[in-house]
């Protein structure tokens, strides 16, 4: 929760600093709209190309064609400053993981930049119109924070990306700005004077105490919120208390005075700007070249490397062309090479990373792309958060008439979604296959979500009212546990499950085991496989590279729990696996790759799978 506490922080003091400057100058009818955005455009632009043109070089050499085309669209979005929204438009189950996107970071920089593109204008259009601009402030942030609360119930990313309910975060620093400069901060406290030690000592106190609880609002957080807890929400308001409380504290308060304003930090500070930019992008590649994951020692030397580049982007690029001469011509160079960074990643998106920059033996092998909701019946039969847990359409029982019941039914999570293509193709006879399945949902009673839990149940109902021939039951085990005795919660739940069927009258329960699962996505190991000296012209059939070995543990305590129940059990592994690895290309179709990410099928590995139950009799449509 640290990154996201820290640009809480980094919100409040970028309203805080901008909106005196604004204040200000309206007060002294001094402010320019055309000195306000070629100032931003000095403070921003030239750390900002530097890390952006490097890491599209970077890019060039060491991503494959999907990764390479996703950071150039992130780096298009980047340079427009809209990187929030088209992260909000990739968000999903099936996404990239956050930190295997070198330029993630860069969503708060672009709403920053979206808020100061609106508020000058906003604020001294208030001003001319005579407005009082703290209400003007406090209304607005008021209904983004309203909005905020309101929005992280419903959708969670929106919550988290979207400027109007970010924007209250900045307007904090501004109102706190506007009673700093009107003298209305602490006016009710009696101005110290000479001999007065009493009241000197109780407002030296006072503003210590309040230092002293905006770091505790800004740590508390940090150390105790857990990852998965909804943010920004409710719970951003400690964070940006707590900065709103360190800056009104003072110079003067002894958490400022003595640890802020100590050189060390004060040399962090001047380089914070250019650090931010740098640290994410180094421990993403780091990240993304290493698919074991860094080790401890790998992410101190990477962000020790962020703070080198940080020190000589500001000393070499950003001082300089900051501060040096001003004129129209540097703020014209520096949009012209942002811009020219944009239209650099634009460009890679629409050539999709460059795929000609490899060898031809290898394209097919980097450039597979797979739509993962491909004949998978998404949102009607395959459901994902924010759907209810009863919310399965008519036709997921059956063929659609609601009345009949199927003669078999596929009973899990994405995994088992997934499986629903092949076996659907495959048992070509069958009047309909049943389809229940929800994300990160497995069939078990009395796990997962509360959600997940109820729409269990309400599959349940389901299947007792009118019990199919077979229910097949299957997920990604290995990701809800490693032990399956009869003592852990997942043992238990599955074996109740297994008894509920057959208690409401189901002729065949199939319990599919667990399927080989890969560290990263198979396509890029299987590359990196080939990089390895495996070379040839086509997909190994097998490979062990890569392969976690989890699975096989669960697949032996799978078969031994349900070894005493009236159920059929069948191993993914012994099907899929040998001496020599498992499959990763299906039999006879060097192209045609059993799974595109760390396990779910493909239709084409759904329909070898599915093939093979039929083969081994457990399968009865």
């Amino acid at each position: 929760m640290g990154g996201f506490v820290g640009v809480d922080v980094f919100f409040v003091i970028s309203g805080y600093l901008i909106s005196r400057i604004v204040f200000s100058e309206l007060a002294h009818g001094t402010f320019s709209f055309r000195r306000f955005y070629a100032n931003r455009i000095r403070r921003i632009f030239p750390a900002l190309a530097l890390v952006l043109l490097t890491s599209l070089v970077v890019g060039w050499i060491a991503l494959l064609p999907l990764e390479f085309e996703q950071l150039g669209k992130h780096a298009a979005a980047s340079a427009a400053f809209v990187q929030n929204l088209v992260l909000l438009q990739e968000d999903g189950y099936f996404d990239v993981a956050s930190e295997l996107k070198p330029l993630l970071h860069l969503w708060s920089l672009a709403i920053e930049e979206q808020f100061y593109l609106v508020y000058p204008l906003l604020i001294w259009g208030a001003w001319r119109l005579r407005l009082n601009l703290l209400a003007v402030v406090a209304v607005l942030g008021l209904g983004s924070f309203v909005a905020n609360v309101l929005t992280i119930r419903t959708d969670a990313p929106l919550a988290f990306f979207s400027p109007h309910t970010r924007v209250w975060e900045l307007l904090a620093g501004a109102a706190l700005a506007y009673l700093e400069l009107s003298g209305r901060w602490l006016r009710w406290w009696p101005s110290a004077v000479d001999g007065d030690t009493q009241g000197n000592n109780l407002r030296a106190g006072f503003v210590n105490l309040l230092g002293f609880a905006g770091a505790l609002l800004i740590l508390v957080p940090v150390a105790m919120m857990e990852k998965s807890a909804a943010f920004p929400g409710w719970r951003a308001l400690a964070p940006v208390l707590g900065a709103c409380f360190i800056i009104a504290a003072g110079p003067h308060a002894w958490m400022n005075r003595r640890i802020l304003a100590n050189r060390w930090m004060v040399g962090v500070g001047l380089i914070s700007y250019p650090l931010y930019l740098w640290h994410w992008p180094i421990l993403s590649f780091a990240r993304i070249l290493n698919l074991y994951g860094l080790s401890t020692g790998m992410r101190v030397l990477a962000v020790a490397l962020a703070f080198v580049l940080a020190a000589l982007t500001y000393r070499l690029v950003e001082r300089p062309l900051r501060f040096g001469l001003r004129s129209n011509k540097k703020v014209a160079g520096l949009m012209a090479v942002v811009g020219c960074a944009g239209a650099m990643g634009f460009s890679t998106f629409l050539n999709a990373g460059f795929l000609s920059r490899l060898p031809p033996a290898a394209q097919h092998l980097v450039g597979f792309k797979y739509e993962a909701g491909l004949d998978g019946r998404v949102g009607a039969c395959w459901l994902y958060d924010g759907i209810a847990a009863d919310g399965f359409a008519p036709e997921c029982f059956g063929a659609g008439d609601g009345q009949r019941a199927p003669s078999l039914v596929l009973w899990g999570d994405s995994y088992a979604a997934r499986l629903y293509a092949g076996v659907r193709k495959e048992v070509a006879q069958v009047t309909g296959v049943g389809q229940f399945t929800r994300n990160s949902c497995p069939p078990i009673l009395g796990f997962g979500t509360e959600v997940c839990q109820r729409g269990n149940e309400h599959v349940l109902g389901v299947l007792a009212k009118n019990p199919p021939q077979t229910v097949v039951l299957f997920g990604a085990w290995n990701y809800y546990g490693t032990d399956w005795n009869d003592r852990a919660e997942v043992g238990q739940g599955l074996v109740k499950a297994v008894r509920a069927l057959k208690e409401a009258g189901v002729g065949t329960v199939l319990v599919i085991g667990p399927a080989p699962s890969w560290k990263a996505d198979l396509p890029k190991l299987a590359f990196e496989h080939w990089q390895q000296g495996q070379r040839s012209d086509v997909v190994p059939e097998r490979m062990s590279f890569g392969l976690l070995p989890e699975p096989f543990a669960v697949d032996k305590q799978m078969a031994t729990l349900l070894g005493s129940e009236r159920v059929t059990y069948f191993s993914t592994l012994q099907t899929l696996c040998s001496a020599d690895g498992c499959m990763v290309s299906v039999p006879g179709s060097p192209h045609g790759l059993v799974s595109w990410d760390h396990g779910h099928f493909t239709v084409e590995g759904a329909r070898y799978l599915s093939g093979r139950l039929l083969a081994a009799g457990v399968l009865h449509p």
